[in-house]
């Protein structure tokens, strides 16, 4: 009988402390808004996020975001929303995931459009090429809530060099992988390149929405010499003439910056490093500040939230 006892005993505190550590751990994560960075695979970042609840989450919907940006990996390689802040004043967040495409794009906006009403949305055009059909039009939804809740209304932390930092959606790598030809892929011609099917669908309803919601857009794509090309960048400007849309092409208009493939790179060409945002985000945001009209952020709180991530950002990792 004392045996049994003893056994019923060993099982309850077992039951106890299994319980008591999944309870603690899931409040360490999630009350400190923690995600981990995710995995790569070949050069694609994966994000991996963990569910939330909005009770365990503080949140940003209450702060005006000026800037959302859509794209894939050489989006959230090549900007960086809190360099944006630093320089410009401007609150920006990245909504982007590897191998996407414009029906998911449009999803993303459309759903962002419920939690904040930006001035501007950059749509990175690299996008319209994307062959891989890796999702339906169900995950597309599923996966625009999933960056809508862990980046645009949680901004939640990401692991960095061992340190947890709130970035917007940036992606930071700083190691060099160099591309000696430079921008020898971008052989001009008058040819154009073929768009995926989901461009002819989803770009006009994405263009009206952002209409409908007062927001401009701006094309951007980022140098890519693995995935970009003279004939995408003409296909691309016909459709930012078609419907009055700037473009910028940082593959053709190597002037802008001093961007150099044997530093700038994290992968040999094709997704950008840290070194390669800071001077992408260092023009445009210099481009938007000329060109745009944003709304001035007058909550002092807020503004001193934007300053902290950046300073963390700043002195804990570079």
């Amino acid at each position: 009988m004392k045996h049994k006892s003893f056994r019923i005993v060993c099982v309850v505190l077992s039951l106890i402390i299994f319980i008591s550590g999944i309870y603690f751990g899931y409040h360490y994560f999630f009350d400190n808004d923690v995600i981990d960075y995710g995995v790569s695979i070949g050069t694609c970042y994966i994000p991996t996020y963990h569910s939330t609840t909005q009770k365990s989450l503080k949140t940003q919907e209450d702060q005006h975001m000026n800037i959302i940006a859509i794209g894939n990996s050489d989006l959230y390689s090549a900007f960086q929303p809190l360099q944006l802040w630093h320089e410009q004043k401007l609150t920006s967040a990245i909504l982007a995931e590897a191998n996407t495409n414009m029906r998911t794009a449009y999803y993303i906006l459309k759903e962002s459009l419920k939690y904040q009403k930006p001035e501007l949305i950059i749509l990175e055009v690299d996008q319209f090429f994307e062959e891989k059909e890796l999702n339906n039009e169900q995950r597309d939804f599923k996966i625009a809530h999933q960056y809508i809740d862990e980046v645009l209304i949680h901004n939640k932390a990401v692991k960095v060099k061992n340190k947890y930092l709130k970035l917007h959606g940036y992606y930071y790598k700083d190691h060099v992988v160099q591309y000696k030809k430079q921008f020898s892929y971008m052989q001009q011609t008058k040819y154009k390149a073929q768009v995926n099917k989901h461009v002819k669908t989803y770009l006009p309803q994405f263009v009206d929405l952002a209409k409908e919601n007062q927001c401009q857009i701006l094309f951007v794509s980022f140098p890519s010499a693995s995935s970009w090309s003279y004939r995408k960048h003409n296909a691309v400007q016909e459709y930012a003439q078609q419907y009055g849309i700037p473009f910028i092409d940082f593959n053709t208009d190597t002037q802008l910056t001093d961007f150099n493939w044997l530093t700038d790179s994290r992968d040999g060409g094709n997704h950008l490093n840290y070194s390669g945002a800071k001077k992408m985000t260092k023009y445009l945001g210099e481009y938007l500040k000329e060109h745009y009209q944003f709304l001035e952020h007058q909550n002092e709180k807020d503004n001193q939230k934007w300053d902290k991530e950046y300073e963390d950002f700043h002195f804990d990792v570079l």
